[in-house]
């Protein structure tokens, strides 16, 4: 697929018309944005007629009487379903017909000032937490991301770059590689626009055919697990200490992927390969029993079925329980995806719109961490400390304590699937050792050195004395506390740790 976006500045003039057809059909365009046309709605049919009869259009007049923003596209082949559009953008659903594919597509012509800019990057920012396919931003922001993304006229200054580096960076969206030329407008361009168009080719591959690489553990029991390890870890890489972690752990995973396509892969197969073979070996021995050759080849074979038929055993027992939930098996990825999505939407629902203030009279009355409390859990982190958690070797000790000096963490690292992660013994060591000096007596549970039958005791006893005769009214309220630690908003706990006497680098 061809996607391709160009600020044509003005569209009246029938030669132009021409030349923008021409180009569109010399690259064999299926999605086209054009901005800046400069074309009256009711001259919309006539010129978009001369661009091509087989494209159907999505405008955004209703917003802007100029026509900013035209998309197009060959409508034998592709669908476009509009979600929104205002006077800067219009965003949609890109599909092909054949269901290969299909994402989310946004068209962009920002406005000419700062502050008029600002509510193109609220709805950027809005539509990129709610977005469940890949995310095509194309056209003429009408800013720099940079400042050397500009030469001669006046210096970019820094509040030009802040908001659409910051809506950048919370959206989480990257800037694409390209090729050509680097600048993209000039004040004083010659030819068809002043602008020149963006051409982005789209491969379309079936995406099902690749998976992620997944570990089970039944590959830790081969022979030649460790080995595998051993020889992806001693490659020599030089960066950071977690770019190190992270350029062996690829390495690894070949090495892996490797070992797993060559003796898990296909086992149904090949266990009815050998079975064939057995049974073919041992017809010869029926006829001849004493050939002495046969007979250790049928031991041979019948081993090589035993090992086979376990080893299959293991990978379908480790894919049934990471398969199904509540008697349902998950076969397809789209079930899976749903399943996922669903559990967490349910577990932890969405964020707060009104958060109620803490009240920070009755956090500072209670008790608090103890400045050298609070520095104890910032000292660095040492070998002895890791360990604890997890078995590693030099590279991660250095990786784990790069992260606690710096706070910062390699993106790859932090990219992972859903899974779940057992709990390790002993791998919050350092908040055991403090948290009792701020949890009220009255939280029994959870607690080291505290029991919560000791609560359960006492409110028997409470409850217990309500049926005396001549007492006061009185009455016991049961507060039903159902999964608050899912349902924690960021900014309250943050500032709970902080008032709480956490240090700032332990809380970040």
């Amino acid at each position: 697929m061809i996607i391709c976006s160009w600020n044509v500045r003005g569209l009246n003039s029938p030669s132009k018309v021409v030349e923008v057809r021409r180009f569109l059909q010399k690259n064999n365009v299926d999605v086209v944005a054009l901005v800046e046309t400069r074309v009256r709605e009711n001259n919309v049919k006539k010129v978009q007629t001369k661009l091509g009869g087989e494209c159907k259009w999505e405008m955004n007049y209703s917003y802007s009487p100029k026509g900013r923003i035209w998309v197009g596209w060959g409508h034998s082949l592709i669908t476009y379903q509009v979600v929104n559009k205002t006077d800067q953008f219009i965003h949609g659903v890109i599909c092909t017909k054949t269901g290969l594919t299909n994402f989310e597509f946004t068209a962009l012509y920002g406005l000419h000032t700062i502050d008029h800019r600002k509510s193109l990057w609220v709805y950027l920012v809005n539509t990129a937490g709610t977005v469940s396919k890949p995310w095509l931003l194309m056209m003429d922001f009408n800013s720099v991301l940079y400042s050397g993304d500009m030469i001669n006229g006046n210096q970019v200054q820094d509040s030009e770059t802040r908001d659409f580096e910051g809506c950048i960076d919370t959206a989480g969206l990257t800037e694409l590689k390209s090729c050509g030329h680097y600048f993209s407008w000039s004040n004083k361009g010659q030819g068809l626009s002043d602008h020149s168009p963006l051409v982005l080719t789209c491969n379309l591959e079936d995406h099902s055919k690749g998976r992620p690489f997944r570990f089970f553990n039944y590959m830790a029991d081969h022979p030649s697990f460790n080995q595998v390890v051993q020889d992806g870890w001693k490659v020599n890489i030089q960066g950071t200490a977690m770019h190190q972690v992270w350029q062996k752990l690829k390495c690894v995973k070949k090495g892996l992927k490797t070992l797993h396509k060559k003796e898990f892969a296909r086992l149904e197969e090949r266990i009815d390969t050998i079975r064939t073979d057995l049974d073919g070996i041992q017809l010869q021995l029926a006829a001849s029993p004493t050939d002495t050759e046969l007979q250790v080849n049928e031991k041979r074979q019948t081993e090589l079925h035993k090992k086979v038929s376990r080893d299959s055993g293991k990978c379908i027992k480790t894919k049934i329980k990471n398969s199904v939930v509540e008697n349902r098996k998950l076969v397809t990825t789209e079930e899976i995806q749903k399943e996922i999505c669903d559990f967490y939407k349910e577990l932890v629902g969405s964020a707060s719109d009104n958060l109620v203030g803490i009240d920070l009279d009755v956090v500072r009355k209670g008790s608090q961490l103890t400045a050298d409390a609070a520095q104890g859990l910032v000292v660095p982190v040492t070998n002895d400390e890791i360990d604890v958690a997890l078995a590693v070797k030099d590279d991660i000790y250095a990786a784990v304590k790069e992260f606690f000096d710096t706070g910062k963490m390699l993106r790859q690292v932090n990219n992972t699937s859903v899974t779940l992660i057992p709990k390790i013994q002993n791998a919050t060591t350092r908040m055991q050792g403090v948290i009792g000096d701020m949890i009220s007596n009255a939280q029994s549970g959870f607690i080291p050195g505290r029991n919560i039958s000791d609560n359960i005791l006492l409110a028997s006893e409470l409850v217990k004395c309500y049926s005396r005769k001549y007492i006061s009214p009185r009455c016991m309220i049961k507060v039903d506390l159902k999964k608050a630690y899912d349902s924690i908003e960021w900014p309250f706990l943050k500032q709970m740790l902080q008032e709480l006497g956490f240090l700032s680098k332990f809380v970040h």
